[in-house]
């Protein structure tokens, strides 16, 4: 084993109190590197500790929740405060599901598995360093300019964390805006600068000089669109999995049921005779004040050979920046329909993101103007001065 290979670096390794993470530390710190380990696990990072520090190598523990904002402060603060730097981060944190059967892992379950163990670390990172990305001086950056640099994004990125928690309460969802945030706001200044730029040396307008920079630079303000374009997805994907409504209801004809600000009216079940299958179909109506802004409807198809494996289409509509889906489960004879509502918010901002992420590709993809050659007349010189001859 190397044990140089990470001297002088300062590694942050979450999920150290046990299995891999705890490996993780050890090893690093076997190889040189200054170890801060967090866990929720104390006993656990107490005997990690005693074995790095057996060893002769150096660490410091903390004991934090990951998916509490105010921890991970505490994690970057202590870090900073003792060491002055951070070289490595080592995201081993998760959860487990105790390895139930696949028939009993419910849905509550699973979301809560792949948001802490993957979804969120990998969401986090990637709006991070976007945000960092633009920011970054070309070959070397020192701390004092990142953060001169990273001001004004970071500060609305604090800005957005504190309001998402007071409003909501839900730390995973406020970190997720911030960061995608931190990312917009790195795009902006990068543009607002280069904007500025050009109004004060070509006098351009405000949309020219927008275009001019794209045009000249199509690689750096074309990958910015895209930035843009993955920050409105990821506020999408955000709002839709912390924020998504759901009910379940046996209703009958008639009946209304209220969720997320619509109110879903049931109007019956009605049975259709194809060629090769039969279809039950739910008519749903959604309203919003009173106002009727779809018309839906969930069906079952039951097709011949296969009435015992019947399939099911699920009705959606967007209704502004929502999509509200209607999922028919169970029917009776007297029209009484057992039916699962979902109103997911934002889910059109992911199309939209999706918009702008094709447009900065094809910004992007665009040739960037070649420099040609100009030809300047040089004045003639008389005598040390610069200007017409006697008499010319």
């Amino acid at each position: 084993m190397d044990t140089t290979r990470h001297r002088g670096k300062v590694a942050i390794i979450t999920g150290a109190g046990s299995g891999i993470g705890a490996a993780t530390a050890v090893r690093m710190a076997a190889e040189g590197a200054t170890v801060v380990g967090v866990d929720v696990n104390a006993e656990g990072l107490e005997k990690v500790r005693a074995q790095i520090e057996e060893a002769g190598g150096e660490v410091t523990i903390v004991t934090a929740d990951i998916t509490d904002q105010e921890a991970v402060d505490r994690v970057v603060q202590t870090t900073l405060e003792r060491y002055g730097r951070i070289d490595v981060l080592a995201n081993i944190a998760g959860i487990m599901d105790w390895f139930l059967p696949a028939h009993e892992l419910d849905d509550e379950t699973w979301r809560r598995v792949m948001a802490v163990n993957v979804n969120g670390p990998m969401l986090l990172i990637l709006l991070i360093l976007m945000g960092l990305g633009p920011l970054l001086a070309w070959r070397e950056t020192t701390r004092e300019a990142l953060l001169r640099a990273a001001g004004i994004p970071l500060a609305i990125s604090i800005v957005a964390i504190l309001v998402m928690l007071w409003l909501f309460g839900q730390p995973m969802a406020a970190m997720g805006v911030g960061a995608s945030l931190f990312a917009a706001g790195a795009v902006v200044v990068e543009y607002y600068r280069g904007v500025r730029l050009r109004q004060k040396n070509a006098g351009d307008s405000i949309p020219a000089a927008i275009y001019q920079l794209a045009r000249r630079d199509p690689r750096r303000y074309g990958g910015y669109i895209v930035h843009l374009g993955v920050v409105l997805i990821a506020i999408g994907i955000i709002a839709s999995w912390f924020f998504q409504s759901e009910r379940q209801v046996v209703i009958s004809p008639g009946e209304t049921v209220d969720l997320a600000g619509y109110t879903i009216a049931y109007d019956g079940i009605s049975t259709a005779q194809g060629a090769d299958h039969r279809t039950v179909s739910a008519h749903v109506r959604v309203l919003q004040d009173g106002d009727q802004k779809a018309a839906m409807e969930a069906k079952r198809f039951f097709y011949r050979g296969f009435e015992d494996q019947p399939t099911t289409k699920v009705a959606v509509e967007t209704v502004g920046f929502d999509d509200v889906y209607v999922m028919l489960l169970e029917w009776s004879d007297d029209q009484r329909a057992n039916i699962r509502i979902f109103v997911n918010p934002l889910v059109t901002w992911i199309w939209a993101g999706g918009a702008l992420y094709l447009f900065g590709m094809v910004v992007l993809a665009l040739p960037a103007p070649v420099p040609r050659p100009v030809r300047a007349t040089v004045p003639q010189r008389v005598g040390g001065l610069v200007g017409e001859t006697a008499g010319d």
